[in-house]
Formats: structure tokens, C-alpha cells, sequence
């Protein structure tokens, strides 16, 4: 097993990020479940436009975007859409 040099690096599969290759994977499997050459394009095209909008944004930008749409909520915080915060 290969020990990153940087540890914050995030893990990288051939040219893609985990997150990117989950989505390349996504829409490759889907092709070969139902077929229909869309699939390929959302599996090498989406994945592209996901980089491109990830390197445009700060760290943590898609946490705290699915947290605003809520989505997820974080530990110990209050939700979103609260008026009143009463501690």
C-alpha cells in the first residue's frame, strides 16, 4: 500500500478524486444496466463539470451547500431555517 505524501490530499483514483470516479462509476454502471449511450456521457461529462465547479469553490463549499438546502444538518447547530435560536 502506497502512503500519500500529503495527508490532506484527498485520495485520487487514476485522474479523479474519490467523488469524481463514484460519479464516473455511477454512470458507467448505469449504461451497463440499462444501456443507451447517455449514460456514458453523464459518466465522463458530468464528472468533469463536478472538477471544474469543486476547484471554482473553497473546501467544504458542497457540506455547507447540502447544510443551506437542508439537506444535512450539522452536529450541535441549529437547522438553516430557524428564525430564533434559543440557547
Amino acid at each position: 500500500m502506497k502512503i500519500p505524501r500529503y495527508l490532506h490530499r484527498p485520495l485520487q483514483i487514476l485522474l479523479w478524486e474519490s467523488d469524481e470516479f463514484l460519479i464516473l462509476m455511477l454512470g458507467l454502471g448505469l449504461w451497463l444496466i440499462f444501456g443507451g449511450y447517455y449514460f456514458i456521457l453523464i459518466g465522463f461529462v458530468v464528472p468533469y463539470i463536478y472538477s471544474k465547479f469543486k476547484k471554482r469553490h473553497s473546501r467544504g463549499f458542497f457540506g455547507h451547500l447540502t447544510y443551506f438546502c437542508g439537506i444535512k444538518s450539522f452536529k450541535g447547530y441549529p437547522e438553516f431555517f430557524m428564525k430564533d435560536f434559543i440557547e
